[in-house]
């Protein structure tokens, strides 16, 4: 199972209405730069970890998530999908240009015309 590593774990454990299902999930979405991610399937599980500060996540075990959608793009193609920024699992990079700010501090040399692979996860609602 592949590890998906977060600088801060904060994702959306309420489930929420998503356009297409009958049930609410808990959906959150993540950027990352080129091609790595594009070979995740539908139903895939996934951990998720933080990364970053030094020690194991707070939150012990880590969360299984499952692949809901995966999507490549230009990053700069975000502009025309604003509405599934969203679905960031981290609040402040809901908007394009905070989203753009943060790629830009975590990939050195990031330019908005790069290919991105976009990661839609479910997780598990709190217990």
């Amino acid at each position: 199972m592949r590890t998906l590593l977060f600088k801060n774990n904060t994702h959306n454990r309420t489930p929420i209405e998503v356009p297409g299902l009958d049930y609410p999930v808990a959906l959150n979405m993540t950027v990352r730069k080129g091609l790595k991610w594009a070979d995740l399937c539908v139903g895939d599980a996934v951990v998720l970890k933080e990364t970053g500060s030094g020690q194991e996540s707070i939150l012990l075990p880590a969360p299984i998530a499952t692949i809901f959608d995966i999507k490549v793009m230009r990053f700069s193609d975000l502009l025309h999908h604003r509405k599934m920024l969203g679905f960031s699992q981290d609040p402040k990079c809901r908007y394009y240009s905070e989203l753009l700010r943060t790629m830009k501090r975590c990939y050195d040399g990031f330019i908005a015309d790069e290919l991105v692979t976009i990661v839609f996860y479910i997780v598990p609602p709190e217990a």
